[in-house]
């Protein structure tokens, strides 16, 4: 058997009051240990914020890309809605389709295709060319005519027509996709 060497007498009521001091402060400080501790975000919070932040980066990118590719193509576009205005009921001369077909040809070659974005190319760029393509078509035919002694232009206006109804759908798709449609 084993003696104990020191014996301390300690009273109850003492025990009590340590033990009702400690187990509330120990309690205590857990929660509080638990309540400041920030963990973080877990993993899965962290992806969707990042993912969050792409989208948002990759919309930022094509709002961008959208408006240079709209300030690019303006002076095209406006000659393009010009040309096919004047076109619409109104009796225009073959000289006056000419110097409208030059001035659209000459807004095309100030537009630099190969500057611009992939998307901007795609969207609006090939409906551009597209309705530029249709115009001079149009004017091919009316030069082919003016030149030939036994064409009639009355001949060719079906022809012509649907040149500029070709042009006329290749601008509705150029505004249409210029304005995010």
């Amino acid at each position: 058997m084993v003696e104990a060497l020191v014996t301390l007498r300690v009273p109850a009521w003492f025990l009590i009051a340590l033990a009702a001091i400690i187990v509330p402060g120990a309690a205590a400080a857990g929660a509080w240990y638990a309540f400041i501790r920030d963990p973080g975000p877990s993993d899965a919070e962290r992806a969707a914020r990042q993912e969050a932040e792409e989208e948002a980066a990759e919309e930022a990118d094509l709002r961008e890309t959208a408006e240079e590719c709209e300030q690019r193509l303006d002076d095209l576009l406006l000659e393009l809605e010009d040309l096919q205005s004047r076109l619409r009921g109104v009796e225009v001369s073959y000289a006056e389709y000419v110097q409208m077909a030059m001035d659209v040809s000459s807004a095309y070659g100030q537009t630099s295709l190969r500057q611009l974005e992939r998307d901007c190319v795609f969207t609006v760029g090939v409906h551009a060319q597209d309705a530029v393509d249709a115009f001079v078509e149009a004017g091919n035919v009316w030069n082919d005519c003016a030149v030939d002694f036994n064409c009639d232009i009355d001949s060719i206006d079906p022809e012509l027509q649907a040149h500029r109804k070709d042009a006329a759908a290749a601008i509705r798709q150029t505004e249409a996709n210029g304005n995010g449609g």
